[in-house]
């Protein structure tokens, strides 16, 4: 016990050598830590076999612990998470400090995958080991959602995982343990998510801003080909000017909004809201399309009620998204 309890003396080969006998005595002796119990008399030639046999034992375990220390180094070191899950429970044999870090610095080793992370029942995660066990065919995840527990309050967050579930088939094809790499992809699938809300919104930006753009674009157009053909009775030229200015306005107004990248980015068109006559809203409708009409044959009339109580909104955004 005293060499055992000494770490540079911990893994000698020990052969008690004693003249008590029977399996008391010796079951004493190996209780003690001891490799070997021999009882007086021994011969020499038997005392060699034991002793080699204790030799090789050692080497072998050397070797043995000289792999795990450098398969431990390995996955210490590694860039992503590692774990491995032994037995049909799935108690945590190794974990590094990045699968650590990935379920909020908790000490996982030596506890099932139920017990360690219970926040995971019900999100699938504990079915895959299983039916990896089951099996025998490796899993792979990508871009996974999982709730877990990163915070020492036990906040739930949503992160994103690649993973894959690696089963490790011993003799009989019979799974012993499977071991979990992954890796923590939550920024990438947001920035991912982001850049598809962006382009989503660009386009309906864009899809409004182009039917913005006829209104205002069809009036000046063809009230200009109207005055120039002579159609309009000069009396009603002021009005007729005023309009194609105001409508000229809107696109310049328009045309700002496309060259202000921030409104293309997310996705909404400047308002100024006002108190707003919809009288004059509605009039100024009908002289946008009115050229338009008449160039169609269509007879435009109007029948409004008394000018109410004002609303808020942009007198400017005739045509497109109502805003109260």
């Amino acid at each position: 016990r005293e060499l055992r309890a000494d770490p540079e003396l911990s893994t000698v080969p020990v052969i008690i050598l004693s003249a008590r006998a029977g399996e008391e005595a010796r079951l004493e002796g190996l209780s003690a830590t001891a490799d070997d119990y021999v009882v007086k008399p021994f011969s020499a030639r038997d005392m060699v076999v034991r002793v080699d046999a204790q030799l090789t034992k050692a080497r072998a375990r050397a070797l043995e612990r000289y792999h795990a220390r450098r398969l431990g180094n390995l996955l210490a070191d590694a860039p992503v998470a590692i774990a491995v899950l032994r037995g049909p429970e799935h108690v945590f044999e190794v974990a590094n400090s990045r699968y650590r870090d990935l379920v909020g610095g908790r000490n996982v080793v030596g506890k099932s995958v139920r017990e360690a992370l219970l926040e995971l029942a019900g999100q699938g995660a504990f079915e895959l080991l299983d039916g990896v066990r089951s099996s025998g065919t490796p899993f792979v995840g990508h871009a996974m959602p999982f709730r877990l527990s990163v915070e020492d309050d036990g906040t739930q967050q949503e992160r994103y995982h690649d993973f894959v579930y690696q089963p490790i088939v011993e003799e009989g094809q019979l799974v012993d343990s499977i071991v979990v790499v992954g890796h923590d992809v939550t920024a990438l699938v947001t920035a991912r998510q982001e850049a598809e809300t962006v382009s989503r919104l660009k386009d309906e930006f864009l899809a409004t801003l182009s039917h913005e753009l006829r209104t205002p674009l069809n009036a000046v157009l063809g009230y200009t080909q109207m005055v120039r053909g002579g159609m309009i009775e000069s009396e009603r030229l002021p009005a007729i000017l005023a309009t194609i200015e105001r409508n000229a306005k809107l696109l310049e107004r328009l045309i700002g909004d496309v060259l202000d990248v921030s409104s293309i980015i997310t996705g909404k068109l400047r308002l100024d809201i006002r108190p707003v006559d919809l009288t004059r809203v509605i009039n100024d409708a009908l002289e946008a399309v009115a050229p338009a009409a008449s160039a169609k044959g269509v007879r435009l009339q109007s029948m409004i009620d008394q000018p109410g109580v004002p609303v808020p909104g942009d007198s400017q955004r005739q045509i497109g998204r109502a805003h109260v």
